[in-house]
């Protein structure tokens, strides 16, 4: 402000217009810029710099979210991989224990006919349990071979035929 009053003075006295109104901001500001240059091109350069280093900042920002993201993405598809082998391998397992259930039950009416046979006990419905045995399991190889061998013994020939085919 001393400044500005000494230069209005410097101005009167070499005869030269004063002006009477306050000039504003921006014109100040430009002429304060234009006595300060090194001031302006340090102030300048540092928000260039700023600008930049923002700018490099946002980007590699930017790119480390997406890597994130692509990660994550790996993982959920892993996962879901994962997942699915593990449903398709318990449906094999489940598979598995119905088709051994299964055998099993075969097995249990294959064997009380075998123990029958073994033991000649009369009026045992063998014929009945090597049957039930092939109709739970029909791929059961030796309670066919059985029921045909015994189907055989008892005289009919064309069902123990049957049977044999099956095998």
């Amino acid at each position: 402000v001393f400044h500005e009053q000494e230069h209005r003075n410097a101005v009167f006295l070499d005869g030269l217009p004063v002006s009477a109104y306050r000039e504003g901001p921006l014109r100040r500001a430009s002429k304060w810029l234009r006595r300060h240059p090194t001031l302006l091109a340090t102030l300048v350069t540092t928000g260039v710099l700023l600008l930049a280093g923002g700018a490099t900042a946002f980007v590699v920002l930017r790119a480390q979210e997406q890597e994130r993201i692509q990660l994550l993405e790996k993982k959920v598809d892993a996962e879901a991989l994962a997942a699915a082998e593990a449903r398709k391998r318990n449906e094999v397992l489940e598979e598995q224990r119905k088709r051994a259930e299964v055998r099993a039950r075969a097995y249990d009416s294959y064997q009380q006919a075998v123990d029958a046979l073994r033991n000649r006990r009369p009026g045992s419905p063998v014929l009945e349990w090597l049957e039930e045995a092939v109709r739970i399991d029909p791929t059961f190889i030796e309670g066919r071979d059985l029921l045909g061998q015994t189907l055989l013994r008892a005289g009919r020939v064309r069902e123990a035929i049957d049977a044999w085919r099956e095998v």
